[in-house]
């Protein structure tokens, strides 16, 4: 049984990506069927495995800040990427301010004029 090379490998994933078969592929790259088959079983259970979980849609600046060390993986570091804190501009633009002018100006300040 022929072993795939890596260039086969991508070959065969970017066609499934495409939506051929596996008889197509085997019949385009002239690899035998049973090898084709083998490694898309494979590669299905590996993709089935590694698919992300998405809770929401929505992205806030805690998803694209930097929360561990590459290193050692220490979670005890936080840093603001600059999409982070593209994301917090966004926000900021599209929030009404809680206190509104007429509020302010309602506060009685005793010692203040």
């Amino acid at each position: 049984m022929k072993k795939l090379n890596k260039t086969e490998q991508y070959a065969i994933l970017h066609m499934l990506a495409n939506n051929q078969n596996v008889e197509q592929i085997c019949n385009e790259l002239k690899i035998e069927y049973s090898v084709v088959q083998k490694f898309v079983e494979k590669n299905n259970k590996v993709a089935s495995d590694k698919k992300l979980k998405v809770k929401s849609s929505k992205i806030t600046s805690k998803d694209l800040m930097i929360s561990k060390t590459s290193v050692k993986g220490n979670r005890s570091v936080s840093i603001m990427t600059k999409e982070a804190s593209q994301v917090n501009d966004e926000f900021k633009k599209n929030t009404r301010p809680s206190v509104s002018r007429t509020a302010k100006n309602s506060i009685h300040k005793p010692n203040g004029k």
